[in-house]
């Protein structure tokens, strides 16, 4: 999964969807899920992400165009504000040992 991007749309009839990964891969490929529905998505082979299981099984979302690979420094030259999450994401409170802001270049 080295090098790996993709970019696709989430909105889903319409409506804005956000999603997560379900802690699954197959084919070296991430099963995600959406949040609002806990429909499980995989992107078959019509490049697109389809819903596989759920409410939304059946819907599809189309793959944007690939971003490009940059640099670390390139990324916050255009984004200046990045921040980096360190430590345990599982926990619901972040203090600010776990958060680390990009040097201004």
């Amino acid at each position: 999964m080295d090098k790996l991007s993709v970019v696709y749309g989430r909105e889903v009839d319409g409506t804005a969807t956000t999603f997560g990964t379900t802690g699954y891969t197959f084919n070296n490929i991430f099963v995600l899920y959406d949040r609002q529905t806990e429909t499980v998505w995989y992107p078959l082979q019509n490049g697109a992400f389809d819903a596989i299981s759920g409410p939304r099984k059946g819907s599809r979302l189309s793959f944007l165009d690939k971003p490009p690979i940059v640099t670390l420094s390139q990324w916050c030259q255009e984004h200046p504000d990045t921040v980096v999450l360190l430590g345990d994401r599982g926990r619901e409170e972040t203090s600010t040992d776990q958060v680390w802001r990009l040097p201004t270049p």
